[in-house]
């Protein structure tokens, strides 16, 4: 929920204090997760806690709120103090101990025959334990020995009964990495006309942008490109995104898709396939060389990803897998109250500006949330707003990754450019005041 609940709540109400209480209580939360800190993100932790102290009165002249003698909230006063003394907060999360319960409880109850359990539970665990220390020894006393442990995985120590969705990982995490990677199926799943592409891929100009980017690239094609020519098409881009000290220590692994909706029918295997709606996902693609400033709007820009394919050896040497994208205006909208870019469509004589770009321009995912108004349109649908509405906000709130690099990179760079905006002033008015003595 909180990771749309700004968005939704944006043209809600009229009330500016209740988007920056809100605001102030989201970032102090994304904050308060980092694994790593520094006394710039400490000093931004505060001020959003600043913010949602500033404003939080506007919920009880609402009438929402008597009061905020909430214990919880009083304890957000002490996190930061707390993180310089002790360290991050996730070190000391209560998921911790979770652990201790399924190994204390759920396994010794399992190894019971689940009358009169607690005794046997307890007879279990001094097993348990005397088994251990006794392997510990053996590895102490025999360097060739290795004890093998049989742990009990979280996802399996639920108990039928146990109301808790289940989430099992369908693949192994990727190993760590510093340089972002892109990957695609080795072999397509597809190979399609070019007038089908442009068709169901919704890619009108594919043919046309196509030829443009081979002629950027200086490429004359070998064989003549027209409705009639056949493109190998993929269903996913898969990036390993390389861990960021703050808000994490293991590969992203973001899937990116670009699937044509599919129609209902028989299969030749007698299976029958239900409708399923296109589903063309957004992302944020590399711009202006990928330069080092921290402020997205110039690193940065959102677009929808439409099409995967290869150009065949017979139209052109380019040996990497290409997107055809359709882009959002450029990142210039900055709502200062919410801290997210809002952004539409770009068009160019009443036609939607797109193009062909390596697949390596691409950087993540990203996520949009629609500018509801007062109230939300009854025709949108959740699998074609992005065709039904035109305004969106950028949400920095998807993931930990979207805060630090749309949230809390920004900040940093407002923060260093006033910092030299003040050095500029102090020099200046230095030099006056030589001049007037």
């Amino acid at each position: 929920m909180e990771k749309v609940y700004l968005g939704v709540l944006a043209n809600a109400t009229d009330r500016r204090r209740v988007i920056l209480a809100v605001r102030g209580l989201l970032d102090f939360t994304y904050y308060v997760h980092f694994k790593v800190h520094t006394d710039e993100s400490l000093a931004l932790m505060e001020r959003a806690l600043e913010n949602l102290h500033e404003n939080k009165a506007v919920f009880e002249e609402l009438g929402i709120r008597e009061h905020f003698n909430i214990s919880k909230l009083h304890k957000l006063l002490h996190y930061i103090k707390s993180i310089r003394a002790r360290g991050i907060a996730p070190a000391f999360s209560t998921e911790l101990s979770e652990r201790l319960h399924i190994d204390f409880a759920k396994a010794g109850y399992r190894a019971s025959n689940h009358r009169d359990y607690i005794p046997q539970m307890t007879k279990w665990l001094s097993r348990q334990e005397k088994v251990r220390k006794f392997s510990t020894f053996l590895e102490w006393t025999l360097p060739a020995y290795e004890a093998e442990f049989i742990r009990l995985q979280a996802d399996d120590a639920l108990e039928p009964d146990d109301t808790l969705p289940v989430q099992r990982p369908t693949s192994p995490s990727p190993p760590p990495t510093a340089t972002l990677i892109h990957s695609i199926a080795k072999n397509p799943p597809f190979t399609l006309r070019a007038d089908f592409i442009a068709r169901e891929f919704h890619a009108p100009f594919f043919l046309f942008r196509l030829r443009d980017f081979l002629r950027s690239r200086s490429i004359l094609p070998r064989g003549d490109l027209s409705e009639g020519s056949s493109f190998p098409v993929y269903k996913q881009l898969a990036l390993s995104i390389p861990p960021v000290a703050e808000v994490g220590t293991t590969v992203l692994l973001d899937k990116i898709h670009a699937i044509a909706r599919r129609e209902s029918g028989n299969r030749k295997d007698g299976r029958v396939v239900e409708t399923k709606p296109a589903q063309f996902d957004t992302v944020l693609v590399r711009v202006n060389g990928g330069n080092q400033e921290l402020d997205p709007a110039k690193k940065y820009r959102a677009a929808r990803l439409r099409v995967i394919f290869r150009v065949p050896e017979i139209y052109g040497s380019v040996h990497e897998p290409l997107a055809y994208v359709d882009w959002y205006k450029p990142l210039s909208r900055f709502n200062s109250d919410l801290g997210m870019y809002e952004i539409s469509l770009s068009t160019q004589m009443n036609q939607q500006r797109s193009e062909i770009i390596p697949i390596t321009s691409i950087l993540q995912s990203c996520h949009l949330i629609p500018v509801f108004g007062k109230q939300i349109n009854p025709k949108w649908e959740s699998d074609f707003v992005l065709d039904q509405c035109s305004q969106f906000y950028l949400n920095p709130y998807l993931r930990h990754h979207d805060f630090y690099i749309l949230r809390y990179l920004p900040e940093l760079e407002a923060k260093r450019k006033a910092a030299e905006a003040r050095r500029v002033r102090i020099r200046q008015l230095g030099r006056a005041g030589r001049f007037n003595t």
